[in-house]
């Protein structure tokens, strides 16, 4: 089972501006925020310049956006049987998105 409690960013940089003037143990005391956790967090602080440790998008990059699936599931209700290539050509045209068939049929 793991210790881990969530500390909302506001109270992360409560924990920066406290130490300005207290030290981590200090800061423990005041805000019952473990020790472990307030040097965890002045050391983030320290090394990125920020409280929140932003992950790196992984995975490679869409190639629609939700605006666009939402675009062609809209042809799709007013034209259940459109084909794709008619589809892609639409999208071409509304968005300057040039996708494979492929693209769109795995993204309905």
């Amino acid at each position: 089972m793991s210790d881990y409690c969530y500390i909302h960013p506001a109270q992360k940089e409560l924990i920066t501006t406290l130490s300005l003037t207290l030290t981590p143990k200090q800061i423990e005391q005041h805000t019952n925020i473990c020790l472990k956790t307030v040097k965890h967090v002045l050391a983030l602080w320290q090394r990125i310049g920020n409280v929140v440790n932003e992950p790196l998008r992984t995975g490679r990059p869409r190639v629609l956006n939700s605006y666009e699936i939402s675009y062609i599931e809209g042809l799709i209700e007013c034209k259940p049987d459109m084909l794709l290539k008619e589809i892609n050509d639409k999208l071409l045209k509304a968005f300057g998105t040039d996708v494979s068939n492929q693209t769109i049929s795995r993204a309905l």
